[in-house]
């Protein structure tokens, strides 16, 4: 009966230890996605008057602007910092440089994943960088 009752507790206290353990691990990762979602980005190192913008409204949209049309996309973002894009759309305006507005847009499609920190979000395919964004006040 002891033998049992030892058992009982050892048991119940690593399940405790490994729930916990997993909560925190959990915790940190939900961080990442709340430092993206809601929050508006503007593409890094590029030139122009018009950079392309984009916002997270939540783990399964996004929206912004490509320099010239506005854009939306269905995304999936994971807290283990897989991403994906489909359905992109967006208007279709005339714009002078078309040619930069596909490349950005084609970019976002083929990422597959992200990184992010306070101030900047990075979209990758496996090991490449296709877009770093800064976080826009």
């Amino acid at each position: 009966m002891r033998k049992i009752l030892l058992g009982t507790a050892f048991s119940a206290a690593l399940l405790a230890t490994s729930c916990s353990t997993t909560k925190t691990s959990d915790t940190k990762k939900e961080e990442k996605l709340a430092i993206v979602v809601g929050t508006k980005w503007q593409l890094a190192d590029a030139t122009g008057t018009a950079l392309p913008t984009i916002k997270i409204a939540d783990e399964q949209k996004m929206i912004g602007n490509a320099s010239c049309n506005n854009f939306s996309a269905q995304i999936k973002m994971n807290p283990d910092g897989s991403f994906f894009a489909k359905n992109v759309i967006s208007t279709r305006m005339t714009c002078k440089h078309i040619d930069t507005e596909v490349n950005f847009l084609n970019m976002l499609r083929k990422a597959n994943r992200y990184k992010v920190t306070a101030k900047r979000l990075e979209l990758y395919q496996n090991e490449i960088l296709l877009l770093k964004f800064n976080r826009m006040p």
